[in-house]
């Protein structure tokens, strides 16, 4: 396999790449590489691990949020079952973040009572799209479709970047009226 790590900045500028080839048995783990000291890195930045096999297929990918200040745990206050922390990781450059506007499409098809959303994001910007909340409404202004199994969200897109997620839920007494999508920036998008 291999395995690629990216560093970015606050401002999703790369600070850091490297790729490597590893040999992974299954349900296995490994050390493959520490991270170095990156110069002119901000206080929050971003960490990107993708695992692709020989063909090149993603076979894993995950998105980080770090920061160059460690939580620091205060271990003189520590309980058996609690350890407080004095202070906490930077973060606040995340409240920052410039907006996305992302394109959102989405077609669903019905099988033995299961409607199945297959949506479309892409991020056409030139920032990050930061933490990504799909949600399917009953309706334009209807409440959430729930419960609902979706094959990933609260994720992030990098520009330019695209992903197929499917949404799997019971179809009800709602099911009858149209279902929409919403957005990271509050858009609805019919399905």
């Amino acid at each position: 396999m291999k395995l690629t790590a990216q560093v970015y900045d606050i401002s999703f500028a790369e600070k850091f790449s490297k790729t490597i080839n590893v040999d992974l048995q299954a349900d296995s783990n490994l050390k493959a590489f520490v991270l170095p000291q990156i110069p002119d890195l901000s206080p929050a930045y971003f960490l990107r691990l993708t695992l692709a096999d020989r063909r090149g297929q993603t076979v894993s990918s995950n998105f980080y949020w770090l920061s160059t200040k460690d939580d620091v745990l205060d271990s003189q206050k520590a309980k058996w079952y609690y350890t407080p922390v004095s202070s906490f990781a930077d973060m606040t450059q995340l409240q920052q973040l410039p907006s996305a506007e992302l394109s959102v499409s989405g077609r669903s098809a019905r099988r033995a009572g299961v409607e199945v959303a297959a949506i479309s994001v892409t991020n056409p910007s030139r920032t990050l799209a930061f933490f990504i909340r799909l949600q399917i409404k009953q309706g334009r202004k209807g409440k959430d479709v729930l419960p609902i199994i979706f094959q990933d969200n609260y994720f992030s897109l990098a520009p330019g970047e695209r992903k197929q997620i499917t949404a799997t839920y019971r179809v009800g007494i709602w099911a009858r009226q149209r279902h929409s999508l919403l957005s990271k920036d509050g858009t609805y998008h019919p399905l």
